[in-house]
């Protein structure tokens, strides 16, 4: 039997995949932002890999309750000591 994959490892290959899907499998069939529209405006500047990364980020924290990832890092903290 295999070793068990790392919680760690096994959340990045779920961002490999929400990556996918964000770049190709949902613009698809997606009319307002289709196919390579994403890759088009980050090669020509209306957004950054840095935007979205921070989208992500704060959109993570809306999702675990915390205001900002400054308050994140004070729960995380607060949970190991």
């Amino acid at each position: 039997m295999g070793e068990k994959m790392s919680i760690n490892k096994q959340i990045k290959n779920t961002v490999r995949d929400l990556v996918f899907d964000f770049m190709i499998e949902h613009r698809t069939h997606d009319r307002d932002l289709p196919l390579e529209a994403i890759d088009k405006a980050i090669f020509n500047g209306e957004i950054t890999l840095d935007e979205i990364a921070d989208s992500f980020k704060e959109n993570m924290c809306y999702m675990l309750g915390v205001d900002n990832e400054a308050e994140l890092k004070e729960r995380i903290d607060n949970e190991l000591s």
